[in-house]
């Protein structure tokens, strides 16, 4: 790599975190455009015992305890001023969105869903989340668009138990 290369390499990884900076500031949501790099994080509810889970690698997503396997998801801006919760674990359903389970527009359980390039955006993909505290945490109330009077959020905090993304009230999940 000439000199000049790595000069740009180095001009675009600032730039992008310049980006990111001023975007946090202006609006305190965190995220990463679906181009650029992040790491996976663990987003919990109910005190951090409710964890998003892709349980048994996907489809579905339920609950389970924090810093296990399946509970990677990385919040991503996707279409417009929406953002998208994608899995960022290993196997058949890494880079699914959360959305409504099996791309049914009437089914508000929450199941992942291929989304973005020539899949498209399904069904209760999109979400408006805004900032919360939870035990300390920073953390997300993460409403759906599809479901206008919806949040994300378990039946209940009990492990196994279903996301939906029809919740009547917001449920601040943690992130770590």
């Amino acid at each position: 790599m000439t000199r000049l290369q790595t000069w740009l390499t180095s001009l675009k990884v600032r730039s992008m975190r310049f980006i990111v900076a001023v975007t946090v500031a202006a609006t305190g949501i965190a995220f990463v455009s679906s181009t650029g790099m992040a790491s996976a994080t663990e987003y919990c509810a109910a005190g951090i015992t409710a964890c998003l889970n892709a349980w048994g690698g996907g489809p579905a997503v339920n609950v389970y305890n924090p810093n296990t396997p399946n509970d990677n998801f990385i919040l991503l801006g996707g279409s417009g001023m929406y953002y998208n919760i994608k899995y960022a674990g290993s196997g058949l359903y890494n880079g699914a969105c959360i959305s409504d389970a099996l791309n049914d527009p009437n089914n508000a359980r929450a199941g992942l869903v291929s989304c973005g390039g020539s899949a498209g955006t399904p069904w209760g993909a999109n979400f408006s989340p805004s900032n919360c505290t939870s035990n300390n945490y920073p953390g997300f109330i993460f409403k759906n668009i599809h479901w206008s009077n919806g949040y994300l959020g378990p039946q209940t905090n009990t492990i196994g138990a279903p996301f939906y993304l029809n919740k009547p009230s917001g449920w601040c999940f943690a992130y770590f």
